[in-house]
């Protein structure tokens, strides 16, 4: 069982990590994954392939989702992340670097192992989420609050359930083995949550109206049909 809060990164338990073997095992695990993915690397194979005992992995891992967490955010921490910024293109830029760190890296196969391994044990699933869900979700979090702070974001509009959708739907591509790996999947995905051609966040636009004596803005969420309703007036 995991006895430690989600989210933070785990210490050593025990004596003190051998930083040779400590490196040993996460290079071997990150092999194994690259090679057989989720399902191969187990911590008999693990140990296997850095020389390591299994009481020494068990003694610094509390199980295979806490190896698997530290393998992952190992490669994350040194992918080399676009700069946020307050349009779709930006949006379109995190979703095919967050592609190519699941395709091309152990990350992908790691976050797998994670996810199935959870699916029964709570504390496991809070530890994912805490540590690898939630950061991700905060890198697409800061595009939109770029977004609401040049006014394009309706405040009624629910940017927290689309978020939800996008993710999710990027973690069950992974699962499934379909990852939107062409710039025209990447696109159609991003589509779900920011329609092309559209300049505000999932279909809102931002309209000026003149009532008398002040100038009011109206949000108005636009169909692919083109109809159209209001969605709240606010003044300027």
């Amino acid at each position: 069982m995991l006895d430690q809060p989600s989210g933070a990164r785990r210490k050593s338990i025990g004596r003190a990590r051998n930083p040779e073997s400590h490196a040993a095992i996460l290079s071997a695990a990150q092999e194994i994954l690259c090679e057989g993915g989720a399902t191969a690397a187990s911590i008999e194979a693990i140990a296997r392939r850095s020389s390591s005992g299994k009481p020494t992995i068990y003694r610094w891992w509390h199980g295979r989702v806490e190896l698997m967490r530290e393998v992952y955010l190992d490669i994350a921490d040194r992918h080399p992340w676009p700069r946020p910024g307050a349009d779709r293109a930006h949006l379109v830029d995190l979703m095919a670097s967050v592609v190519t760190l699941w395709a091309q890296t152990a990350a992908g196969p790691a976050l797998c192992a994670m996810l199935i391994d959870s699916h029964d044990d709570a504390q496991a699933r809070a530890l994912v989420s805490g540590g690898v869900i939630v950061p991700l979700k905060g890198r697409f979090w800061a595009i939109i609050e770029r977004a609401g702070d040049a006014g394009m974001i309706n405040p009624a509009a629910p940017v927290d359930a689309a978020l939800d959708v996008m993710v999710d739907s990027l973690l069950h591509a992974l699962l499934s083995h379909h990852l939107p790996e062409t710039p025209e999947r990447i696109e159609r995905l991003a589509d779900v949550f920011w329609p092309s051609g559209r300049g505000e966040l999932a279909g809102w636009r931002k309209v000026f109206c003149r009532h008398p004596g002040e100038r009011r803005v109206s949000w108005h969420r636009v169909h692919r049909k083109g109809l159209r309703f209001s969605a709240c007036d606010s003044p300027e």
